[in-house]
């Protein structure tokens, strides 16, 4: 693997599908422009002690930890036990896992109502499955799903509270962004609250974001769309996938303001994108609704009680593309 950059100051905005079928491979990533070899993109591209392979961070755990303690860990690590969809992510897996001492390692497949489900969402499509001769099985009250070093790393149905010997992997969204002429945008793809969520923004160097066009409207879908963990919009549930903007209406009810550190703008007097009806400032039991919320699906505004808690995207305005090819 062989990897370039480029200081850019504007880049257009990618589809994360198309750019599976495409190479070379973008992405782009708010830091400091420095020269960086194949061998540290684990530490640009996800969090400290973290492995990147295609798009996901990769993290494994302690040996002697059994299904239900595995699953804390990730969800501790805002991640989520990992979701295998192909037999090269299963191979990669594989690859980092030898040198454990496990002899099997959980991933976040496991038996519910009958059917073998991916715990962090029903939804997630079994496109793909690895399961070693004469298994699943759950003659002996099997219920979860691991990779098993005896049988070649195979997957095995295993009791969920074994622990002995088992070790496991979490999996993340590695650091993607995309970006329209002005700004680039993140998406942040654990739930706080939307003071928490700027502070969170702040944090990073920038702020929570503001949509000022429809072109980066645009440039939101592809970041939404790189977390594969967010089903497709048909899926998304409200209250659960709605993402935290800058719009506020703190200061004034029913004037609102893109609420950004010596940035504030009237969002009357731009691009505004509300969804019919809205905002109406309606919360339960009278509560004000002061805090603008993106709906995944129409991409349009609507107003929820500021402390509830969902994703949140953030606005970066400095910029750095990272050229992946394969070779």
């Amino acid at each position: 693997m062989k990897v370039s950059f480029d200081a850019k100051t504007k880049t257009e905005a990618f589809s994360l599908n198309q750019k599976k079928m495409l190479q070379p491979l973008v992405f782009v990533v708010a830091i400091a422009f420095v020269t960086v070899t194949a061998d540290r993109i684990d530490e640009f591209m996800c969090p400290k002690g973290w492995r990147y392979f295609k798009y996901s961070c990769y993290y494994i755990g302690d040996v002697g930890v059994d299904f239900s303690d595995a699953e804390m860990s990730c969800i501790d690590l805002d991640s989520e036990l990992a979701a295998i969809s192909s037999k090269e992510e299963h191979n990669y897996i594989k690859s980092i896992v030898q040198d454990t001492g496990a002899k099997g390692v959980w991933f976040g497949l496991a038996l519910k109502y009958g059917d073998w489900e991916y715990v962090h969402d029903w939804r997630f499509p079994l496109t793909f499955l690895n399961w070693a001769k004469n298994e699943p099985d759950t003659s002996s009250g099997a219920g979860c799903g691991a990779l098993y070093k005896p049988l070649g790393w195979a997957w095995k149905a295993e009791r969920c509270g074994t622990s002995t010997g088992m070790t496991y992997v979490c999996e993340k969204r590695a650091f993607l962004h995309a970006c329209a002429s002005r700004t680039c945008f993140k998406l942040l793809d654990y739930r706080k609250s939307y003071a928490n969520a700027k502070a969170d923004c702040k944090g990073r160097g920038g702020s929570l974001a503001s949509i000022r066009s429809e072109e980066e409207i645009n440039a939101v879908k592809d970041t939404v769309f790189s977390s594969r963990f967010l089903s497709s919009p048909d899926g998304w549930k409200v209250g659960r996938s709605d993402i935290w903007l800058a719009g506020s209406d703190s200061g004034s009810e029913g004037v609102w303001y893109w609420d950004i550190e010596g940035q504030r703008q009237k969002i009357s007097d731009g691009f505004s994108n509300w969804m019919d009806n809205e905002p109406n400032n309606a919360g339960p039991s009278g509560r004000d609704e002061n805090c603008m919320i993106m709906r995944p699906g129409s991409w349009e505004w609507n107003d929820i009680m500021c402390d509830s808690s969902t994703y949140f995207l953030c606005e970066l305005s400095e910029q750095v593309l990272i050229a992946i090819t394969d070779s």
